[in-house]
């Protein structure tokens, strides 16, 4: 090869080195170089620094300003005006949105829908929300609370007794700017139709919102409200609609204010031979009871040797048909006279008088469908005991609290409950339920046992042995509680039978009233309410007075409110306009 001056190249010459002069030259080259990249890399990061710094900054001016919003808006009086400024820095980022949320209220089926609406501040991914009169915020694909809404839950025993919530409405449209005029029109006069009173069933606070992960968590923050199962209140969430709900139970009361309660059946009912009704108070035994009561809404004839001490209510005629047939209390005519009775033999000590109570009483069916809701053969508490498999008894002992499911109790099968510390268990039955082996529940911890039978008109109750016994010394029927349906046959077997508990089959005028018989040699301790059919010889029922105070649901507490749900709900509308 050779050059532009004809001159041709080696190509094996050796390279020459720099000269001193020449390496000078280039470690300056370097050094500037690397102060270059450095420099340039300083101001990088330094930009990206400053960057967050400003957005934290901006984020940081926006929740204080929406917790002044919500100052402003929580203190704001019906027909008053307010006026709204947010920071110039985050003033451009602020939005309305009167149609961002809702809150729908349902009680007992019945539901309400309110707007909830955002002031709204977006920024870099971020989202802060004055929203309901709680502050939000959105980040990182969740919600989170910033600051509570005007919210709180009051909890007796296992039981919500008083909800309140106040909450804002935003009216209006879409709309931005750094200032806002609020003005109040009041409560919303739809909300203000709202029963205080909560109505037995199922309540229900829905919240559809971009917040509704943090509405959720602020809801599971409530004492003994829980995710998807909690004890008094459950939250259900479902990310697809950001949609959440807060559910609780409001028990209904089912008072056992009498030994027997028998709705009308139709049918004439007749007490035979050798029977014994008195009182007693398992609570205090020593306690002397002279004022039980006995509720029938059919004629009832009495036959000989038989002693009733107890008030007799009845909507009927009551016939006293043989020798040693006596009724030493009072008898309340329910038809508006003083002639219900009749005396053919046998006698009565007390007065007559006429009354005009009413006799109807709460269909056992609403309690049975709320626990219907609450247990199924798919959503229970069975993995927690080996003493049911499958939704059948096994003849283990169920020693953790919580809610079962069984197919039936059949003959052969075993009931025993016995926990370590004080609970509930409540088992819902999708059958029949035949008793014909001892059945112990320890009360001595206070334990709640409740059975639930699922409402089928063809279902039967039939019991053929002793039922609650495992320290139960004083007979204590307030622990034990079984729902029977409507129409269901209900059977007391002759053979030194003991039922301690009560019975509770009541029905409403469209269902059939349920069915029952004691056959001889029948002792009963605690409540019934149900249409007794007969009642045959050597057959001793005796009231537990301490149902009074256990009355009110089961296991509930029947002598206040407590028993009672409150619902104090206030929507105040706020229309939003530029100022």
């Amino acid at each position: 090869m050779s050059d532009e001056w004809g001159q041709e190249r080696s190509t094996n010459r050796p390279l020459s080195r720099p000269t001193r002069g020449q390496s000078e030259v280039i470690a300056v080259v370097l050094l500037i170089g690397f102060v270059t990249v450095g420099a340039l890399g300083v101001v990088a990061v330094g930009h990206s620094a400053m960057g967050h710094l400003e957005s934290q900054s901006h984020d940081e001016a926006a929740t204080q300003s929406l917790e002044n919003a919500k100052a402003e808006l929580a203190s704001i009086q019906p027909g008053e005006a307010r006026s709204l400024s947010f920071s110039e820095s985050v003033e451009d980022d602020i939005t309305v949105k009167p149609d961002d949320g809702h809150m729908t209220v349902t009680l007992n089926g019945e539901s309400s829908t309110y707007a909830l609406g955002t002031i709204q501040y977006e920024r870099d991914g971020t989202h802060l929300a004055y929203q309901g009169g709680g502050v939000w915020e959105y980040a990182d694909g969740t919600s989170r609370l910033v600051s509570a809404p005007n919210f709180d839950v009051l909890i007796s025993e296992s039981q919500v007794t008083n909800m309140r919530m106040e909450v804002t409405s935003l009216q209006g449209v879409d709309r931005s700017g750094s200032d806002l005029a609020i003005r109040s029109t009041g409560m919303n006069q739809s909300a203000r139709s709202l029963p205080h009173e909560v109505p037995p069933g199922r309540m229900e606070i829905a919240i559809q919102s971009s917040y509704y992960e943090g509405w959720a968590a602020y809801f599971t923050d409530q004492d003994r409200i829980e995710m998807n199962d909690g004890d008094v209140g459950s939250v259900y969430v479902d990310h697809e609609n950001e949609y959440v709900r807060l559910v609780v139970d409001v028990p209904y009361e089912y008072d056992i204010d009498a030994g027997v309660t028998s709705p009308a059946s139709g049918q004439e009912i007749e007490i035979n031979n050798n029977i014994n009704m008195t009182a007693y108070n398992s609570a205090e035994p020593d306690k002397e009871i002279d004022d039980m009561q006995l509720q029938f809404a059919d004629d009832v004839t009495i036959n000989h040797n038989t002693q009733i001490e107890a008030d007799i209510m009845i909507d009927g005629e009551l016939t006293l048909d043989q020798n040693n047939a006596e009724v030493s209390g009072d008898v309340y005519c329910l038809d508006g006279t003083t002639d219900c009775v009749n005396i053919k033999k046998g006698s009565h000590s007390g007065s007559v008088y006429s009354d005009d109570t009413n006799l109807e009483v709460l269909s056992s069916t609403l309690e049975i469908n709320r626990w219907q809701e609450r247990i199924t053969a798919t959503e229970n508490d069975n993995e927690q005991t080996d003493a049911i498999d499958d939704g059948e008894l096994t003849g283990d002992t169920i020693k953790t609290p919580g809610e079962y499911y069984l197919t039936e109790i059949g003959p052969g099968d075993t009931l025993e409950v016995d926990l370590d510390d004080e609970g509930e268990v409540d088992i819902l039955v999708d059958g029949d339920v035949y008793f014909d082996n001892e059945v112990k529940l320890d009360s001595v911890n206070g334990h709640q046992v409740n059975l639930y039978i699922t409402d089928d008109e063809d279902r039967s109750l039939t019991i053929q042995d002793t039922v609650n016994k495992y320290n139960n010394t004083n007979d204590d029927s307030t622990n034990f509680w079984v729902f029977a349906p409507p129409g269901a046959d209900i059977s007391f077997e002759e053979g030194n039978t003991k039922f301690v508990g009560v019975i509770y089959a009541g029905n409403d005028a469209d269902e059939p009233p349920a069915k029952v018989t004691f056959n001889n040699q029948i002792d009963f301790y605690g409540g019934l309410v149900a249409s007794v059919e007969h009642v045959e010889q050597n057959t001793d029922l005796h009231y537990d007075d301490a149902l009074i105070e256990e009355s009110a649901g089961a296991g509930g507490d029947g002598e206040d409110d407590s028993n009672t749900t409150y619902l104090e709900l206030t929507i105040t509308d706020l229309v939003v306009e530029n100022e």
